[in-house]
């Protein structure tokens, strides 16, 4: 485990945890083809943003949930990349404590906002919590305003309009 990245390493280790253990439950329920991408009833079960079971049911907490689910192969491998860059990178300029206070309070608002503007959608992955990491990141550039800053803000901007392209 990195000593400067550890928890960013401990969050790829619960997100593939998550998604093993989704796969295996999908499979075991007569899924084949779990590996490639997941049911939506284990999404549910696990913890996915899934209004019926949040407003009526209470269940507040899957806004945190969701974050560590994926549904699918690709969906997992690019999520957990970004978040290795840039969960690292983010840990390393903000420290443990305040790096993780980021990638929970952006997951739960994240997470917030998709059900308020997608409130019959399944949600789930670590898109929200990374956008939040890669805000906090071009905060502290904006703020330090160096060469090198600018230069990383400028690739986190292009960052944030690519990924809003792609889910779009």
């Amino acid at each position: 485990i990195p000593a400067h990245a550890y928890v960013t390493f401990l969050m790829v280790i619960l997100c593939t945890g998550f998604w093993l253990a989704c796969v295996i439950f999908s499979t075991n329920n007569g899924k084949s083809d779990a590996w490639s991408t997941l049911d939506l009833r284990t999404l549910i079960l696990f913890g996915a943003k899934w209004m019926p079971e949040m407003i009526p049911g209470g269940q507040w907490w899957r806004l945190l949930t969701a974050a560590f689910l994926h549904g699918s192969l690709m969906h997992i491998a690019l999520n957990l990349l970004t978040l290795l860059v840039v969960g690292a990178h983010c840990e390393e300029i903000y420290g443990t404590t305040r790096y993780i206070a980021i990638y929970l309070f952006s997951s739960i608002t994240g997470f917030w906002f998709s059900l308020a503007l997608s409130p019959d959608t399944l949600s789930v992955g670590a898109s929200a919590p990374l956008m939040g990491i890669v805000g906090a990141l071009i905060a502290v550039a904006w703020i330090r305003r160096t060469k090198e800053t600018l230069a990383l803000r400028d690739f986190y901007v292009q960052l944030v309009i690519f990924s809003t392209a792609v889910n779009v």
